[in-house]
């Protein structure tokens, strides 16, 4: 009996879509403060702002249809609290990566949960797709690092 990689379909376009978005994010890695240069800084602190807006009303919508229960909801609002304070502490460039890593974040979830309904073992999905973005996060800040390091 040959076992397919993916659940389904649907799970096999989750996962390319999040192929996509961790290549947008590695291609435009120092691009985001180069980006924040040439527009007005007003102009580009809007376009963030927009994308969070959009991200938050992809994560209501998503976890309205998912019918949470109280604890749910608790955790929800209490990471949407730490997000909110996390987003008015950074400036510039770095509060893109809220955009960036949110989107990437809620692909993560979709695969894995689409792969938990098709009856494949998925531990704890939404903490996976956490750890999962934490990492290709870190992999991406460990890249500019490396590159930001002055060649002897």
């Amino acid at each position: 009996m040959k076992t397919s990689l993916f659940s389904s379909e649907r799970e096999r376009r989750l996962w390319f879509w999040t192929l996509a978005v961790v290549a947008a994010i590695y291609s435009t890695l120092g691009l985001a403060a180069t980006l924040e240069g040439k527009l007005r800084h007003g102009l580009f602190a809007q376009m963030v702002f927009i994308g969070f807006l959009m991200i938050g009303a992809a994560s209501l919508t998503q976890g309205l249809r998912a019918r949470p229960g109280g604890t749910e909801i608790g955790v929800a609002l209490g990471v949407a609290a730490a997000y909110l304070m996390t987003f008015a502490r950074f400036g510039g460039a770095e509060r893109s990566h809220f955009f960036e890593y949110g989107v990437l974040a809620l692909f993560v979830h979709e695969a894995l949960a689409e792969r938990a309904i098709q009856g494949r073992r998925v531990p704890v999905p939404a903490l996976l797709a956490i750890v999962v973005s934490t990492l290709i996060g870190v992999l991406g800040e460990s890249i500019q690092v490396v590159a930001a390091q002055p060649r002897v």
